[in-house]
C-alpha cells in the first residue's frame, strides 16, 4: 500500500493495545506473529521494528490490521 501523504511504500502490520505508558503499538506482521510476549517499552517496541504511540493519541481495538509509513509517521487502518 502506498502512503496517501508521501507516496512511499507502507509496511503491513497490526496495532496492539497493551495498557501501559505507550498503550498503542504497531508491529510488522512477521514480528507480531513471532512474539509470544510483545515489548512493553518504547525502546523495546522500536528495537523490534515497531512504532509506539503515546497515550494522548487515543485507543483502538487490539490486533487491528494497519499500515505504517515510517517516512512521514502515518498509520492507516481499515475499520471494516
Amino acid at each position: 500500500m502506498l502512503c496517501p501523504e508521501c507516496r512511499c511504500e507502507m509496511e503491513a502490520g497490526f496495532l496492539h493495545v497493551n495498557g501501559v505508558r505507550y498503550p498503542i503499538q504497531w508491529f510488522p506482521k512477521e514480528i507480531f506473529y513471532q512474539k509470544a510476549f510483545l515489548p512493553l517499552t518504547r525502546q523495546g517496541t522500536e528495537k523490534a521494528g515497531g512504532v509506539a504511540v503515546p497515550l494522548d493519541q487515543g485507543g483502538l481495538l487490539p490486533h487491528i490490521e494497519a499500515y505504517a509509513c515510517k517516512e512521514c509517521k502515518k498509520i492507516v487502518i481499515n475499520y471494516e
